[in-house]
């Protein structure tokens, strides 16, 4: 490349005229036609500017070869590129079937590597799966398990045998609709521990029962009074549809009546605190205060107006110390 540039550069060299004899052969010729009426110095400044226009004359020629040259440059690499593509492309089927036989290796190659990949994704995800089916197996063991732990049956509860039905329809509650324990404890006289070994039980407007009295807890504390026989027993009316059985034994909240061992139930619209005969209870969730380390009841729904089946807890011993707390606070 060097060597071409020299050899041009010393060709435009040699080629080129003397632009100063060129110029002066000129200035003669206007010399000669020039007339007397003009000067010397004008003589004189119409060579200078005729010379130095020949300056700017040799700067264009030495300008127009260098453009030459970078274009002869360029010609020759774009035929050098020219040359190696040329060279890339197969000349003979012998050539030809090289190549193609190098682009159907690889492209097996490539087909072997993603069929490898599609097997190692399928045994990753078949992993996964098994993975999670053994994890969502053990959850449900766990749900089970806690489930178990959790809850007990109704049906499993040490009770007393009896022929009393649990529930009677056609029975419309008095008093408040809705459980509310502080209103229950604000209303409450005493809680009763009790015995029933009587329940009579009307076509219509509630039963009578025939209560045997254990305890009877007061706001100051336990009072144990005997009949004659050595039992204390009251009676009392209610319109409770959830009906206090024979033979069971109960906590209940009651009121004092107008006259002397009258007594009525507080809130008669859910299930009394029904006590098992291992010291545990049944209540419904609106007594908080019974609810420490308790567990759900699963009771079967006794009428389609039965609305505490579902919500109804089990506590293994009854602790009645926060509640009797509570009530003295109400």
């Amino acid at each position: 490349m060097a060597n071409l540039r020299e050899e041009y550069t010393q060709h435009i060299h040699n080629t080129a005229p003397d632009m100063d004899k060129l110029w002066d052969r000129i200035s003669e010729e206007i010399d000669k036609k020039e007339t007397a009426n003009i000067t010397e110095e004008e003589h004189t400044k119409n060579r200078e500017q005729i010379k130095r226009s020949g300056g700017y004359m040799k700067i264009a020629a030495v300008a127009a070869a260098f453009i030459v040259i970078f274009a002869g440059v360029n010609i020759m690499n774009e035929s050098k590129k020219q040359k190696d593509l040329m060279n890339g492309i197969p000349t003979s089927r012998t050539e030809k079937a090289a190549t193609d036989a190098a682009a159907k290796n690889e492209a097996k190659s490539d087909e072997t590597e993603n069929t490898k990949a599609a097997d190692d994704i399928g045994a990753a995800e078949g992993a996964q799966a098994a993975e999670d089916t053994e994890e969502m197996q053990t959850d449900t063991l766990n749900i089970e398990t806690w489930s178990a732990e959790s809850s007990v049956r109704y049906e499993q509860l040490l009770f007393n045998e009896t022929d009393t039905v649990s529930f009677v329809s056609n029975y419309v509650p008095a008093g408040n609709e809705y459980f509310v324990e502080k209103d229950v404890l604000s209303q409450t006289d005493c809680f009763a521990d009790v015995i029933v070994i009587g329940a009579d039980l009307a076509d219509e407007g509630g039963a009578d029962y025939t209560l045997t009295i254990i305890s009877i807890y007061d706001k100051d504390g336990n009072v144990s009074t005997t009949s004659d026989d050595g039992t204390l027993t009251i009676r009392l009316h209610s319109s409770t549809p959830y009906i206090l059985q024979e033979n069971r034994e109960y906590l209940i909240p009651l009121k004092q009546g107008a006259g002397k061992g009258e007594y009525s139930i507080v809130f008669e619209n859910a299930p009394q605190i029904e006590l098992t005969l291992d010291g545990g209870a049944v209540f419904q969730n609106g007594w908080t205060a019974l609810d420490s380390g308790s567990k759900t009841l699963q009771k079967d729904c006794l009428n389609v107006n039965d609305f505490y089946f579902d919500r109804m807890k089990y506590t293994p011993v009854l602790d009645l110390s926060e509640l009797l707390t509570e009530w003295k606070n109400a």
